[in-house]
């Protein structure tokens, strides 16, 4: 039997533990009767965090009554009782009667207050520690960076936490997720000159005042010397300027160096305050988001295996939460972390062409393959030309665009190798249009733009799908503006030239042929054809042909995958265990969330489309939002169905539900499989339930190298009547129709993950003003471009 740990440790006296509570009735508008169905949750989350901040007491949100209500502190009087919402003005009206909520014997409502009232303590003993920064609500750092004593360093790594009381079974456990955080080594006065400042608006620095640490807003810098930029004292008739408050409210040497009253002042914002305030530039170092390269070189030199994760939350439990109280009563917390009985989904059978049907576990003899052969029975079973792919459809014109840097003979091998290897996994003939167009001095983003799209109009493509060959010293942005701005022409998959160029060598440049004329070949041989597949796959998605598909189905018939990306929305609508898949999108007016009469538009309008093609009629319709789902698309997507049943098309009887897969990460939650080896990464399939609603289950996980450890992933049921096992079980199988990576395994559920496949290629940020105005810095003239290097 299989036994899971996980980095969940037990409050020991959790039947010792109480608190007192008084309920207070809201009384007012909170904007139900709005146009907009999240106004009310919204003004009500917006209420509780101004008591509490504002009162400075814990508060717990109680819905389902006529009214809602806020439990707040029994031992605290509600100074304020009326408070300005948007717009809407409400009061409190505090009960006199007081409640006490026992750890040890409560119902749903004293689980909610619980875990409310203990996060509240949590976060002001953290916040008090000396040894600790705050990034965030729940987010704790320690103030000495972790390679500290690495001399040339380029990055600071700040080890930390984000602790999450949790109730399980009736049990109450505090999770300890170990996280990190990356900023610049350098002081942002050496590292930026004011050219390079000037283009760092709206980034996160971390801001070091003294004994103080905490994230900033950059905005500008003022132009003065911080001796010269004075503000006025918050509360008072008083001013001061930045060098002389710093150095009376934290020294000389805030930052660990001499403060120079020359140094350039900056104005700034806290995170989430649109407060403006002065400080200095040269106790800034730049925040390092997850996607710059230095950060992804840290996390593979630093990477924790599952032991060492383990014994650093054990860690961080014994030294930092050991001295919690509640109501003045110490918790004693485990240094035990939470282990059970492994549970495992089996891995489901999958079926490919021609209804070859694919099997893992131990009995060969009835054609099943071991796991450890699973990923090399994938891609033998593509290749197989009398088994290839499950589904297939007809293609549109199909299109190779490379640049003429490439010799003519690299890039007619190119074609016939996609060619060849494209008809073996389709059972037919294949075949590209060759575009080639110049990239020879084209070095800004706009001529980049123009060259291709000259290209195309000169041999009069107009449609289709294909693979897109990027020119060497590609502008950064070259992929995501170049999908864009054809998203509706044509669609492709892209390649490098420079890494096509490094299998052919030599005869990557320009030039007729290889050398005396020999055709040319790609090496090492073995990786270009993984490579070559890569593209290939990814090639075959954006002409909507899956490889292989759940044989079984899924529990509930149909899910229907949403994410939003910068107000573009993206559906995915999965049937019959991937045998009919369809992707759709829409441009939305909203940023993050969806109106309701567009969501109810989509989701009506495919399903129409889809119904006729399923061999079985749906009895269950799953929304599975990637993030938060809102409650105006869950209306959109509740008048959608309605809809259908009334016009017959779907029956009356149908079961619907909606679940949210949180973005990121599972709430820190980590699980790992103890081994006679000691504590190792999970196998595919291991899962947990939470609570009735709440669970995890690991997509990725042995027989698959995992680096560092594997990461949960986190599904919650937030409308309908759904079962989390069937649900944890359904996205498992979900997740291993990892199409895009076929030698691999994936972490989110096939339809989120064609969702961001889509989102990332037509709303992912691009320079568009470059792309316009042909806007080019020369890389040694360019500070910024030098210190990211």
């Amino acid at each position: 039997m299989q036994e899971h740990v996980f980095n969940l440790y037990p409050v020991e006296n959790q039947e010792e533990l109480s608190m007192s509570y008084r309920l207070a009735e809201v009384d007012g508008e909170l904007g139900l009767g709005s146009d907009d169905p999240d106004l009310a949750a919204k003004n009500l989350n917006l209420l509780a965090k101004r008591v509490a901040f504002g009162q400075k007491l814990p508060v717990a949100i109680l819905r389902g009554g006529e009214k809602p209500l806020l439990a707040v502190a029994a031992d605290h009087p509600l100074v304020n009782r009326d408070y300005q919402l948007t717009p809407h003005v409400v009061t409190l009206r505090p009960q006199k009667e007081v409640h006490t909520a026992r750890l040890g014997n409560f119902d749903v409502f004293g689980a909610a207050i619980a875990l409310s009232f203990l996060g509240w303590e949590l976060r002001g003993q953290l916040r008090e520690h000396r040894e600790l920064w705050q990034s965030g609500p729940n987010t704790f750092y320690r103030r000495k960076p972790v390679n500290a004593k690495e001399e040339r360093r380029r990055v600071d790594i700040y080890g930390g936490f984000r602790p999450r009381f949790l109730f399980i079974e009736g049990f109450l456990y505090v999770a300890v997720p170990v996280v990190y955080c990356y900023t610049d080594a350098e002081w942002a006065d050496e590292a930026f000159d004011d050219h390079a400042a000037r283009r760092l608006g709206g980034k996160r620095m971390l801001y070091h005042f003294g004994r103080q640490v905490y994230p900033v807003k950059f905005q500008r810098r003022t132009g003065k010397a911080i001796k010269e930029q004075v503000f006025g004292l918050e509360g008072t008739n008083e001013y001061a300027n930045v060098f002389d408050w710093t150095v009376q409210k934290a020294g000389e040497a805030p930052g660990g160096r001499p403060l120079d009253p020359r140094s350039p002042a900056i104005q700034y914002r806290n995170p989430g305050n649109d407060e403006e305030r002065y400080g200095a530039l040269s106790l800034c170092k730049l925040m390092l988001s997850s996607e710059d390269a230095r950060v992804a070189s840290c996390r593979r030199e630093h990477q924790r295996t599952p032991a060492q994760r383990i014994e650093s939350a054990t860690g961080i439990v014994e030294h930092f939460l050991s001295g919690l109280k509640l109501s003045g009563r110490r918790l004693k917390v485990g240094t035990d972390p939470r282990s059970v009985d492994g549970r495992q989904f089996d891995y489901p059978a999958m079926r490919f062409g021609n209804g070859t049907v694919l099997r893992v576990g131990k009995n060969a003899r009835d054609g099943e393959v071991r796991m450890l052969d699973l990923a090399r029975s994938r891609a033998s079973l593509l290749e197989d030309r009398k088994v290839g792919f499950a589904v297939l459809s007809d293609f549109d014109d199909q299109v190779l665009i490379a640049p003429r840097s490439l010799g003519a003979a690299v890039v007619g091998d190119l074609k016939t190798q996609i060619e060849t290897m494209v008809s073996g996994l389709i059972r037919r003939a294949y075949t590209l249009q060759m575009v080639r167009y110049s990239d020879e001095d084209q070095r800004t983003l706009r001529d980049q733009v123009k060259t291709v799209v000259a290209a195309l109009d000169e041999n009069s493509v107009n449609g289709g799908r294909g693979i897109l060959v990027l020119p060497p010293k590609a502008q950064p942005d070259l992929h995501n503006y170049i999908k864009k701005k054809l998203r509706d022409r044509v669609q492709f998959q892209c390649m490098s030239a420079e890494k096509v160029g490094s299998f052919y060598g030599k005869s990557g440049g320009a030039g007729g042929s290889g050398g005396n004329g020999q055709p040319v070949k790609p090496g090492p041989e073995g990786r270009f054809r993984s490579y070559l597949m890569n593209t290939v796959m990814g090639l075959m998605i954006v002409n909507r042909q899956w490889p292989w598909v759940l044989h079984g189905g899924t529990h509930y018939d149909a899910y229907m995958g949403l994410d939003v990306l910068d107000h573009t929305a993206a559906f995915t609508f999965f049937y019959e265990g991937g045998g009919v898949c369809a992707m759709r999108d829409q441009d939305s007016s909203h940023k993050e969330k969806l109106g309701r009469s567009m969501v109810a538009k989509v989701v009506y309008e495919g399903l129409k489309q889809d119904l006729p093609d399923l061999d079985r009629p749906l009895r269950s319709i799953v929304l599975r939002r990637d993030g938060r789902l809102f409650e105006a698309e869950w209306q959109g997507f509740e008048e959608a169905i309605k809809k259908l049943v009334d016009e017959g098309a779907l029956p009356l009887d149908i079961v619907v539900g909606a679940v949210e897969v949180p973005k990121h990460q599972s709430l820190g939650i980590r699980l790992v499989e103890r081994t006679p080896d000691g504590l190792e990464n999970p196998r595919l399939g291991a899962w947990e339930k939470l609570s009735t609603s709440e669970g995890i289950v690991c997509t990725t996980g042995w027989p698959f190298s995992i680096p560092g450890t594997a990461e949960p992933l986190m599904v919650r049921v937030v409308r309908g009547k759904l079962d989390i096992k069937c649900v944890l079980e359904d996205t498992f199988g979900m997740s291993q129709l990892c199409w895009p990576t076929p030698g691999g395994c994936m972490r989110l559920p096939i339809d989120l993950k064609l969702c961001d496949e889509h989102l990332r290629a037509f709303a992912a940020k691009a320079d568009e003003d470059s792309a316009v105005f042909g806007e080019t810095l020369d890389e040694e003239d360019e500070p910024l471009l030098n210190a990211a290097k």
